[in-house]
């Protein structure tokens, strides 16, 4: 297995076992502008919103040195990590590799960081299906 995907899922079931909890923004005022935590805040509270949690999961995979990015969709976020290999190398060793994102020639992994409960695999189809 792909080390990269190794740090990640073990990162992401060590905070299920932290017992982080998504929960939903407070405000719905449009205008106002978001509280981020840190993730030391985060782990603490064991809990956060969709863009504390991706704040959190991204921090720590790059404590370990996996490069992340921030996927942004309407009114929420997630996280993307760099699989360290390149799309032709990630079409011959998945078995969905549409469920992934290429860019430069490289593969990434979504990551739905609120998914908290039903595993790794479910955070990575949830994410690859935004």
């Amino acid at each position: 297995i792909n080390n990269n995907l190794k740090l990640a899922m073990g990162i992401h079931e060590d905070l299920a076992i932290h017992g982080m909890t998504y929960v939903i923004e407070f405000s719905q005022n449009t205008t106002q502008v978001d509280f981020l935590q840190f993730p030391v805040q985060s782990l603490n509270f064991s809990a956060g919103d969709c863009d504390d949690l991706s704040i959190l999961y991204s921090a720590l995979l790059d404590a370990v040195g996996i490069e992340t990015a921030l996927v942004t969709v309407p009114g929420h976020l997630l996280i993307a990590y760099s699989l360290g290999i390149t799309a032709d190398q990630a079409a011959d060793e998945f078995l969905k590799p549409d469920s992934l994102i290429f860019r430069n020639g490289q593969a990434w992994m979504p990551v739905e960081t609120t998914e908290t409960d039903d595993g790794f695999r479910n955070a990575w189809a949830v994410g690859a299906a935004k």
